[in-house]
């Protein structure tokens, strides 16, 4: 039926405009709220509802299927090293929270020190390492690690001067040797 009132005139489906108070987008059967007007036939198509939503039921994330309800969270783990550290909120989320999201805190000593890194996720000291041989020397420092120390720094903190297995200590001894050699027949 053509007419003044016919909200499109070449298709014979769609001939009133219709009010709605809520869409699903996504059609993940979870509605988000909107509400306008909708060209339609004898009622609304199946991602458009008359009803409002609750605000407990509205859809967080109506272009993502897998996403459409608000879930707290009190761990975050963003650099996905598998250690997390304290931080508290909610997420638009699924069935279950996205990676990088937990429901246990994790205990403070096993805390990541740094989340934006994976390579370093504990708290040791270490000490300075000049030499690169393996151990330390000098007072500790608390530092962020991985698995190892970084360059120039030990997990070791003893390294007297005199170490012969230290690459760059001077042992002299063996230069007064070496000199004597040198100059005896």
């Amino acid at each position: 039926m053509a007419d003044a009132q016919d909200c499109a005139v070449n298709d014979a489906s769609r001939w009133q405009n219709l009010s709605y108070q809520s869409v699903d987008s996504d059609a993940d059967g979870h509605r988000a709220s909107s509400s306008g007007q909708l060209c339609a036939g004898s009622a609304l198509p199946s991602s458009h509802s008359a009803s409002a939503v609750a605000a407990s039921d509205v859809d967080c994330n109506d272009s993502d299927a897998s996403l459409w309800r608000i879930l707290p969270y009190v761990s975050r783990d963003a650099d996905a090293d598998g250690f997390s550290l304290a931080a508290s909120g909610e997420v638009c989320s699924g069935d279950a929270l996205p990676a990088g999201y937990g429901t246990t805190a994790p205990q403070a000593t096993l805390a990541d020190c740094d989340d934006s890194s994976a390579t370093t996720w504990r708290v040791m000291m270490t000490y300075g390492d000049a030499d690169g041989d393996g151990v330390g020397a000098g007072a500790g420092e608390v530092t962020c690690i991985g698995t190892n120390a970084p360059p120039a720094r030990s997990l070791l903190g003893y390294d007297p001067v005199d170490d012969p297995s230290d690459p760059t200590a001077i042992s002299v001894s063996n230069l007064e040797l070496s000199a004597w050699q040198l100059t005896t027949p």
